[in-house]
């Protein structure tokens, strides 16, 4: 079988959300599944495109077991608004030039969101009588309109009638987490026989307790207990929370937390801990190639992992809370829902209110001053991982799901 990803972003090379792309390629290709990539120029989350790939309208690269991936110019942006719609359908109109570069594929897998792209690849497919199957991993335009950045009109009109257009049309859906699963079926209309779930997972032979350390200045030197943010730092995390946690917690001079990665809110947040005088307790470090990043987690008390206050995060299951727990770490979840009840059901961290300050910080003054505590919690954690969400697994049961299509079946 050959299966190809078209995603407007894949860089697994600097962490979440491409981790999610690359632990699904990875697990498809040890199942001997034949995988290609069509995505963008990486450009993620800076909202500029890498240095080593400017000027460039098309490349072509060989990634991690043989894994081709073609990537075209966008214009890049991030944050919301214009530039950032501008973004999306200059990806769709390129998207063309770089399909014309794949070897027929059996299965065109299509990451959404955003779905603008999506009719692209839909066409692509049909072309090449393949099977269009279509990724959600967020609700779209729904997130869209309770931000804010899209108003009751016609271009909300437009989007909608979009959405409904690819959920009739591609073969199978494959929803992320139980929460949209649900609304796929109580609210837009996808029969039940459609859906083939595929939830976040992890590398747990990458992320694990014993993997060699990694050297990070101001995480593996302190002498104190560490505590990190380690992906995207963008609205949806809502991570003024950990700011206020750790305003409360300033007289603790051996606690310390790090926020690792980038986003289009990282310059605001290092703005209030300079504000707020938290420079000593507070740090930023940039974002991680996936294999450092593993060698790092082993060394903090604790993962923290936020969630704005909004109902549409309440079926969310952050792909960065998974490495924490195979990590051997616990994590400390700011946010209601299903991950919420995922850590607290499994023992294998701490739950808090979102957006509250006090219970956070309360959280990591607990782990902090109980470590057997924290062990204990993140073992639960790795036992989580290994037994439930490792990507082989995972990517197994998915594609004994689609197989089900007749026109599948019958291929090895």
């Amino acid at each position: 079988m050959r299966v190809l990803i078209v995603s407007q972003y894949f860089a697994p090379e600097i962490g979440a959300p491409q981790v999610r792309l690359a632990g699904m390629a990875t697990a498809l290709r040890r199942q001997g599944v034949e995988v290609e990539v069509v995505t963008a120029l990486p450009n993620y989350p800076t909202g500029s495109i890498f240095p080593d790939y400017r000027r460039k309208l098309l490349h072509s690269e060989t990634w991690a077991h043989d894994i081709k991936v073609h990537r075209v110019w966008l214009a890049a942006a991030q944050g919301s608004g214009f530039r950032r719609l501008l973004s999306f359908a200059s990806f769709a109109a390129l998207l063309p030039l770089a399909l014309q570069r794949v070897e027929r594929p059996d299965v065109v897998f299509v990451n959404s969101s955003p779905l603008t792209f999506a009719p692209v690849a839909l066409r692509a497919a049909r072309r090449w009588k393949a099977t269009p199957v279509l990724g959600i991993s967020d609700l779209w335009p729904d997130g869209l309109v309770e931000i804010g950045s899209l108003k009751p009109g016609r271009v909300l009109s437009i989007l909608l009638r979009l959405e409904a257009k690819m959920y009739r049309e591609f073969s199978m859906i494959t929803p992320v987490t139980d929460g949209i699963k649900t609304t796929l079926l109580s609210r837009k209309g996808v029969p039940e026989s459609k859906l083939a779930f595929l939830p976040n997972g992890v590398d747990t032979e990458l992320f694990h307790p014993d993997q060699e350390a990694v050297e990070l200045e101001g995480v593996t030197d302190h002498a104190g207990a560490v505590f990190a943010f380690g992906g995207t730092m963008g609205y949806f995390q809502g991570l003024d929370v950990v700011i206020d946690a750790m305003d409360q917690l300033r007289d603790r001079h051996d606690i310390r937390f790090a926020f690792i990665g980038d986003g289009n809110e990282r310059v605001r947040l290092e703005e209030e801990v300079v504000r707020r005088n938290l420079t000593e307790s507070v740090i930023f470090r940039d974002g991680l190639p996936a294999a450092k990043f593993a060698g790092v987690l082993p060394a903090v008390r604790a993962g923290v992992v936020t969630l704005r206050d909004m109902e549409i995060n309440r079926g969310a299951r952050p792909g960065k809370t998974f490495p924490i727990m195979a990590a051997g770490r616990p994590v400390i979840f700011s946010g209601d829902g299903e991950m919420a009840e995922m850590v607290s059901d499994a023992k294998a961290g701490m739950v808090v209110a979102p957006a509250d300050g006090s219970a956070l910080a309360d959280a990591i003054r607990t782990l902090a001053d109980d470590e057997t505590l924290a062990d204990e919690l993140g073992k639960n954690g790795r036992d989580l991982t290994v037994n439930r969400f490792g990507w082989d697994a995972l990517v197994d049961s998915w594609l004994t799901t689609i197989k089900r299509l007749p026109e599948l079946s019958e291929i090895p």
